[in-house]
C-alpha cells in the first residue's frame, strides 16, 4: 500500500521510486559535518526524524540506506566504463575472500549482515557489507566448491 506522504514517481528504468540526487547527498554530508548524523549508530527514530525534517516524502529506512551505501564518507565511489558508480572488484579481492574462507573467517553460507559488515571494515576499507556479500555470492563462492 502506498503512503500518500511518500515520494512516488516513475524513473527512466520504469521503477517506481525517485532516485537520490547529488544535492540530496550534499545535504546529508552537511548534516554529518554539523554533527546531526553520526558516522554509524544512528537509530531508526533518528533517521525518521532527519527524513521528516530535511527530506519530505522520504522514509527513514530509505535515508539510512542512501547514507550507508552512497554517502557515508568511507564508502568507495567512482565511475566505471559502463557509467555505474562503483569500483569494480579485482582478482586480488576475490583471492583475499578465498583466504578468509580457508581460514574459517567466512562460512560457505549463513554469514550474517553484521559479519559481512565486520569483514568489510577489517579487510576491505570503503566497501560495504552488502556489496561484499553480493561479491561473495555471485563471483567468489562458486569458485571455492
Amino acid at each position: 500500500r502506498v503512503q500518500p506522504s511518500v515520494v512516488q514517481g516513475a524513473t527512466s528504468d520504469g521503477s517506481s521510486h525517485i532516485r537520490w540526487s547529488e544535492a540530496d547527498g550534499a545535504k546529508l554530508r552537511e548534516l554529518y559535518a554539523a554533527g546531526q548524523i553520526k558516522y554509524q549508530g544512528n537509530t531508526a527514530a533518528s533517521w525518521a526524524a532527519i527524513a521528516k525534517d530535511h527530506y519530505p516524502g522520504r522514509t527513514g529506512p530509505a535515508l539510512m540506506t542512501f547514507w550507508g551505501r552512497r554517502v557515508q564518507p568511507s564508502v568507495v565511489q567512482g565511475a566505471t566504463s559502463d557509467g555505474s558508480s562503483h569500483i569494480r572488484w579485482s582478482e586480488a579481492d576475490g583471492a583475499k575472500l578465498r583466504e578468509l574462507y580457508a581460514a574459517g573467517q567466512i562460512k560457505y553460507q549463513g554469514n550474517t549482515a553484521a559479519s559481512w559488515a565486520a569483514i568489510a571494515k577489517d579487510h576491505y576499507p570503503g566497501r560495504t557489507g552488502p556489496a561484499l556479500m553480493t561479491f561473495w555470492g555471485r563471483r567468489v563462492q562458486p569458485s571455492v566448491v
